[in-house]
């Protein structure tokens, strides 16, 4: 099944027709590695090219855990002051998603992660490397009560992964 499609084909031809109707872009073609075809990459807005990776690595990680009975927002729909890199909402709850690949200093995620802290909603914080996770839960310990953390690596491939929050207690989601 292709993300909710009966197939890849009922997937592939709505895209076309949401292309051909300029609701959706082709933005790119994305090798994920040397043995595999390249991977046409599709948006209904236009990241930057630095930003591109980043878009589609969030997607990865997404749609397999939150997409039957999950609404997923990016780009123009999430909260306007936040700016989460995603929202996803479940029965009426909605959670805040920021992705980090260490392309952002220390010094710039943290105060983005510290406005959260007036929010009553979970954030969910991926992150490339443990070390990461590490660092935020250290300078951020005001948020154990809304923050719960987890690595690409731990999620991979998987339907549901452990979420750590900052006092250590574990959340599956």
């Amino acid at each position: 099944m292709a993300l909710g499609y009966p197939s890849y084909e009922t997937a592939r031809n709505k895209v076309l027709r949401l292309v051909a109707a300029k609701s959706v872009l082709k933005l790119d073609a994305i090798q994920w590695n040397a043995n595999g075809r390249p991977i046409d990459v599709f948006s209904t807005w236009k990241p930057s090219g630095n930003h591109l990776m980043h878009e589609v690595l969030l997607s990865k990680f997404l749609l397999p855990r939150f997409l039957n009975g999950w609404e997923i927002r990016r780009g123009f729909d999430v909260d306007k002051k936040l700016k989460p890199d995603a929202e996803i909402t479940f029965e009426g709850e909605t959670y805040f998603v920021e992705m980090d690949r260490s392309t952002l200093p220390m010094w710039r995620l943290i105060p983005r992660l510290r406005a959260y802290g007036d929010q009553d909603r979970l954030v969910l914080f991926v992150a490339d490397r443990e070390s990461r996770l590490r660092k935020v839960a250290e300078a951020l310990p005001q948020l154990e009560h809304i923050l719960l953390m987890t690595t690409f690596k731990e999620g991979r491939g998987k339907a549901a992964c452990k979420w750590l929050a900052i006092g250590g207690k574990v959340a599956i989601l």
